[in-house]
């Protein structure tokens, strides 16, 4: 029945066969009390084996209905080439992870921090209770949730790791704070004042990580707004532009050019907090899209290499703008328009 579930969980979101085999291999861990035997061993293998051969019937599953209905196929290739790259931004990844949560927090090490004060606490309390066979078992455990970690994105052509699959580095956090509470109540080594010192310790620590996060995700909100608010204004002045022209001409403008200037990050100079996909304006990456859902109006995306290098050289080339500026950034010619987003 689980594996079942499993498999439907692979189907919603393929990353969720991860989060299920981080779970069980903690789970396991502590249900065998960090003790190696051979039935521990069997366990821990099959938690993480058998969510990834969800995930793998999954993948498959697409590729067969693709070759069946080309018209669904919707298949990405995997590589495992490039492993040193990959190995490299993972590496970055993790690093940027631990200072600053990709640029979310400040980069004081907040995440890390938290990390390793929990892990030196499991540590410390596996030494106390003499279970120094235990130490390995942790770090087993902590390297074969790392590697689930990364599966998925270095089987990507290029290292991939979107923020949205960001919730299982925070699982990893929260399971291996979980493994030290859970140690602080095993450890008989501890006299009870000693325990509840280490238990208000590790809430405190807790709890105040999590004000940190609930605090700066409101700074992301508000840069949220931000972002919504310039895409809808700047979309709103072009079509108001581009119907003043079709009133004066009598000419309806049936495409739209979107193009960059020298210097266009996917972000609003305004919006402090982004990362990735996060605060990513629309305007510029989505723009005919965004234009019809926001305001009902259809034009037919062009792009760069439809652009007249005669319009591009003489409005765009070399051009660099700081700050919205319909007059010099639409150029109407006939029944198209060109944008070129600062």
């Amino acid at each position: 029945i689980a594996f079942l579930f499993f498999l439907a969980g692979a189907a919603t979101y393929q990353y969720s066969v991860i989060y299920a085999a981080m779970v069980l291999v903690f789970y396991y861990m502590i249900r065998y009390d960090l003790v190696w035997s051979g039935k521990a061993v069997i366990e821990e293998v099959m938690a993480a084996l058998i969510p990834g051969l969800a995930g793998v019937l999954d993948l498959a599953a697409v590729l067969i209905i693709g070759k069946i209905f080309p018209e669904y196929t919707f298949f990405r290739g995997l590589t495992v080439s490039g492993l040193s790259d990959k190995l490299r931004d993972a590496v970055s990844h993790f690093l940027m992870f631990n200072r600053s949560s990709s640029g979310l927090l400040p980069g004081l090490f907040l995440p890390g921090l938290f990390s390793a004060v929990t892990v030196t606490g499991i540590v410390y309390l596996l030494v106390r209770s003499k279970k120094n066979t235990g130490i390995l078992y942790f770090i087993l455990a902590y390297i074969v949730c790392l590697v689930l970690l990364y599966a998925l994105p270095f089987m990507n052509s290029v290292f991939t790791f979107p923020p949205r699959m960001s919730f299982c580095l925070y699982l990893f956090q929260g399971m291996t704070g979980l493994s030290a509470f859970y140690l602080i109540g095993r450890c008989n080594d501890l006299q009870a004042d000693r325990k509840d010192t280490l238990r208000t310790v590790y809430s405190c620590c807790i709890i105040g990580y999590l004000w940190v996060q609930l605090i700066f995700s409101q700074f992301i909100v508000s840069g949220k707004f931000i972002s919504n608010t310039l895409d809808k204004a700047y979309a709103e002045l072009v079509v108001h532009k581009i119907e003043q022209y079709e009133m004066q001409n009598g000419i309806e403008v049936t495409e739209l050019c979107v193009i960059n200037d020298i210097d266009s990050p996917p972000y609003y100079r305004e919006s402090s907090v982004h990362a990735d996909q996060i605060n990513e304006r629309i305007i510029g990456l989505a723009t005919c899209s965004y234009i019809e859902s926001i305001l009902g109006r259809h034009f037919e995306p062009l792009y760069r290499e439809d652009m007249p290098e005669e319009i591009y050289d003489e409005f765009f080339a070399d051009r660099d703008w700081e700050s919205f500026d319909p007059d010099e950034q639409l150029r109407i010619v006939d029944n198209t328009a060109y944008w070129c987003i600062y």
